[in-house]
């Protein structure tokens, strides 16, 4: 075999090396994949399976299904007493609100959800909750307020971490 045919097998080997792992890992990698930590994931299956239910309308882009889903789920979680999922769907149902651009509302659910993250424990949702309290006052021009917000939730983990030791 002449040296230049020799070379450009290596080079297409090389090239097709290079390419279809990358476009293999293209092909997984383009269907959404949600990764909820585990403190943000309700431990009732009936209201996590809701959850995701609203999460795939909301991907499709059918926001109405999905608050209405998120709805539902809450008054599961409020009619069986879990306020760990309850303080978790408040939160669902005020990003829904968000997204929706009803501000107020979606503020009235992050304030619950907030209080019931702070009644059950949930330091990782006491903290994104007290973030996104944060944006109604930013967006209001309120500064300080914002500002006292965030400050509040990066002292959320300090709380954590003292509680662990």
């Amino acid at each position: 075999m002449p040296p230049s045919r020799l070379r450009f097998r290596e080079i297409a080997f090389l090239c097709l090396s290079l390419v279809l792992p990358l476009q293999l890992s293209l092909a997984q990698t383009s269907e959404r994949v949600h990764q909820v930590p585990i403190e943000l994931r309700p431990a009732d299956s009936e209201t996590r399976a809701l959850l995701d239910a609203a999460r795939a309308d909301s991907d499709a882009g059918n926001f109405e299904a999905a608050l209405s889903k998120l709805k539902t789920a809450l008054e599961l979680t409020q009619s069986r007493g879990f306020v760990g999922d309850r303080a978790i769907t408040e939160e669902a149902v005020a990003i829904g609100y968000f997204a929706m651009g009803n501000l107020d509302q979606a503020f009235k659910y992050y304030q619950s959800s907030w209080e019931d993250a702070v009644a059950s424990s949930n330091l990782v949702l006491q903290a994104d909750a007290l973030v996104a309290l944060a944006m109604l006052p930013q967006s209001q021009g309120k500064l300080q307020a914002a500002s006292d917000l965030l400050t509040k939730a990066q002292k959320v983990p300090h709380h954590c971490w003292l509680k662990c030791k």
